[in-house]
């Protein structure tokens, strides 16, 4: 039985949101279309500088165009991470609000002052072990658990992973994990 109680600032939802869509696929499916839009046409202004005989206005856009591919990358993350910290907004009452969470051989239950919520061991998607947080995925929903605050540390990862061994779930370590 896991038994814990935490406050969630706005930089834990934002992790939790920058995880999911960069682990899941989105970032990199996003970065890789944009990324070939461009060189497309950058190709086609090329191919027509060459054929109008524009030799140097080719060079300079292909040049130009090596540049932006290097940066485009850091821009993408830099532009997503405002996005994702817009969307974090609709969080704003949950902000600094006392969590109280309570794990047994069924359920999740989470209570604060906004309510409770029972979320079923059967729901559970997996758990994933960030540097600085546990996030606990369920179908629908989820369980934000930063480590900043939190004495044992050791026991929790513990426990979650015999809920995932007993859930027969993915249990993932990302220790390294930047967005």
């Amino acid at each position: 039985m896991i038994e814990l109680d935490y406050t969630l600032q706005e930089n834990d939802f934002l992790e939790f949101q920058l995880y999911f869509f960069k682990s899941e696929g989105k970032f990199k499916s996003i970065l890789l279309k944009t990324w070939m839009v461009f060189m497309m046409f950058v190709g086609v202004f090329i191919g027509f500088s060459i054929w109008k005989n524009l030799f140097f206005e080719a060079a300079v856009v292909a040049v130009m165009s090596i540049i932006v591919s290097f940066i485009h990358p850091w821009r993408m993350r830099r532009t997503y991470k405002k996005i994702l910290k817009k969307d974090c907004k609709v969080f704003e009452s949950r902000l600094n609000t006392p969590f109280h969470l309570l794990v047994d051989e069924n359920q999740f239950h989470i209570k604060s002052i906004l309510g409770d919520t029972n979320l079923n061991r059967n729901q559970l998607a997996k758990i994933v072990e960030t540097g600085t947080h546990f996030f606990v995925k369920f179908k629908l929903e989820a369980v934000i658990i930063p480590k900043s605050g939190l004495s044992q540390i050791e026991q929790l990862r513990a426990d979650l992973k015999q809920v995932a061994l007993t859930n027969q779930i993915e249990y993932k370590e990302d220790l390294n994990w930047k967005w």
